[in-house]
C-alpha cells in the first residue's frame, strides 16, 4: 500500500468513527456538531466520503465473488384433498365432500341441531 493509499485510509477510518459517534449520540446532527465544534458541512463530507469508501469496497468484494447458477428446488404444492370428511354424532352420521359451500355445511348443521 502506497503512503498516499493509506493516508485516505486512515482518513476515512477517521471520518467513519466521527459518523458513527453521531449515530449513536442519539442527537441531531446539528446538535452534535455543535457540541464536537465541527461545522454542518464538514461532517455531511465527511459522510459523503464514508458512503462512498463503503460503496467502492462492497463493489470490489462483490468483483471478487464467483458467480454460479444454482438450482432451487420449490416445495411442490400440496395437491386439494378429493376426500371429504365425516361427522359421526349418536346414530348420525355427516359426510361433506371435499369442496363443499361453507353456507352449505352451517345450514346442514343447524338443521342437525334442531333434530337432536
Amino acid at each position: 500500500m502506497e503512503i498516499k493509499e493509506a493516508k485516505r485510509t486512515y482518513r476515512i477510518q477517521e471520518m467513519a468513527t466521527a459518523v458513527k459517534s453521531c449515530h449513536e449520540s442519539g442527537l441531531t446532527i446539528k446538535v452534535w456538531c455543535a457540541r464536537h465544534e465541527i461545522k454542518e458541512h464538514v461532517y455531511y463530507y465527511w459522510l459523503k466520503k464514508v458512503r462512498k469508501a463503503a460503496l467502492e469496497l462492497a463493489v470490489a468484494e462483490n468483483e471478487n465473488q464467483d458467480e454460479a447458477i444454482v438450482r432451487v428446488e420449490l416445495p411442490k404444492k400440496k395437491e386439494k384433498s378429493e376426500r371429504g370428511i365425516q361427522i359421526q354424532y349418536m346414530s348420525y352420521i355427516l359426510d361433506i365432500p371435499a369442496g363443499a359451500e361453507p353456507t352449505d355445511i352451517i345450514s346442514v348443521l343447524k338443521a342437525i341441531k334442531e333434530i337432536c
